[in-house]
């Protein structure tokens, strides 16, 4: 059968699939603390400051980067994505000193948010352009498991790599980038509808009058825009309480591993009740789960509870990430998808960034109980509101054009 849907199935969702999976290889992840303080002697306040650079950088540069991809093409940005965190992992590895460690962690962010949103848009009006857009929910719930299975493997082989040589897990996540580009350079971008060439401003301030168009859409932004700032807030405080309960690198390595496993199966329950149209309580409950996670680290009196804690967090990562980024691609307009995804991740980033730059000096000031219990008790709040914003947005319809 040889029908543009038929096509899109055999020869480029795969490649999706891998193209998400390289983005996700973060072998960096579960050492980078490790790698900060032991390399390069930095003060553990110091180092979640320069990672959490990262971070804000992100969102510094992802409302002009979704414009660009909504107007010169989501392929382009994924591909400069690719290359910017390349370069950044590189380095990360020959870095003299700590202002060449924020350059590389400040562009590590600016490759992170060439690749947010503009994925996603690229897979979804490739399918749309196909006719085969109602599959979305399918392949995006299967592209957040890819993207999980990827992260379980390169937090696996984590720990052993540092412990062979600080810089290895900085090498392999260079090279799986080199694999992204490969991959980003493989698939065709079908047409869609573009955005006029309008200056970036306007294109942005485009994607806010979108927002404020519907309550209901508004509603859920900010909403999922709260979710993501509270459970980042633990993701930065992973390693620093795994390193309090006395966890070797390596060991965190594989903690992590099984704690992504947990993430793609959150994703895979979440995807399921997606389908089944239960929206609302795949989010809904996604929350619940992250809070879960928040109390029990702060319960945490052995290493067992801690490991279970993160595990727990995860899986409410991965059910959170495949519900809000399902619904919200659903019900923003093709022309804009890639400027109203990167209003709501911009500013969740430059919160997560701020907040997460002063978790390094809360665990050393106040005790390493403070950030999971601010997040089991924000997660109890956002629960129900989290419910009815999605209820809110299925009543009012909105249609995807």
């Amino acid at each position: 059968m040889n029908t543009p849907t038929a096509r899109m199935n055999s020869r480029e969702i795969l490649r999706f699939y891998g193209m998400f999976a390289a983005s996700q290889f973060l072998v960096d992840s579960s050492i980078w603390s490790f790698f900060l303080t032991q390399s390069h002697n930095l003060s553990l306040a110091t180092a979640v400051a320069v990672h959490a650079t990262t971070t804000a950088t992100s969102g510094l540069f992802d409302l002009p980067t979704g414009s660009w991809a909504d107007r010169f093409g989501r392929r382009r940005i994924v591909l400069l994505g690719f290359l910017a965190r390349a370069v950044a992992a590189i380095l990360m590895i020959v870095a003299p000193s700590l202002p060449t460690l924020v350059v590389a962690a400040a562009l590590s962010g600016f490759g992170w948010a060439q690749l947010s949103g503009a994925a996603e848009a690229l897979l979804h009006d490739n399918l749309k352009a196909a006719g085969a857009e109602q599959s979305f929910k399918q392949h995006m719930g299967n592209v957040v498991i890819t993207s999980y299975v990827s992260r379980t493997v390169a937090f696996a082989i984590s720990g052993f790599l540092f412990e062979a040589a600080m810089w290895a897990p900085y090498v392999a996540l260079a090279l799986a980038l080199l694999v992204g580009i490969l991959l980003t350079l493989s698939i065709r971008e079908y047409p869609y509808d573009r955005a006029e060439s309008t200056a970036d401003l306007e294109h942005i301030r485009t994607g806010m009058r979108i927002y404020r168009s519907s309550h209901a859409l508004f509603y859920f932004a900010i909403i999922i825009l709260a979710i993501g700032v509270v459970s980042e807030q633990l993701w930065f405080s992973f390693q620093p309480l795994l390193s309090h309960a006395h966890i070797s690198p390596t060991a965190i390595g594989l903690v992590y591993a099984a704690a992504s496993l947990g993430s793609a199966l959150g994703a895979y329950a979440a995807k399921k009740l997606l389908v089944r149209h239960l929206e609302e309580l795949a989010l809904s409950g996604a929350v619940v789960l992250f809070g879960c996670g928040g109390l029990l680290f702060c319960l945490a009196t052995d290493q067992m509870t801690c490991v279970l804690a993160q595990i727990v967090t995860c899986i409410g990562f991965g059910a959170s990430w495949t519900a809000g980024s399902t619904i919200l691609n659903a019900h923003v307009p093709s022309s804009h998808r890639a400027v109203c995804l990167s209003l709501l991740s911009a500013s969740g980033a430059t919160l997560q960034g701020l907040l997460g730059s002063g978790i390094g000096l809360v665990f050393d000031r106040l005790g390493p109980s403070v950030i999971p219990g601010a997040v089991a008790l924000s997660a109890a709040c956002l629960t129900p509101a989290a419910f009815r914003a999605v209820r809110r947005l299925k009543a009012a319809q909105t249609p995807t054009r």
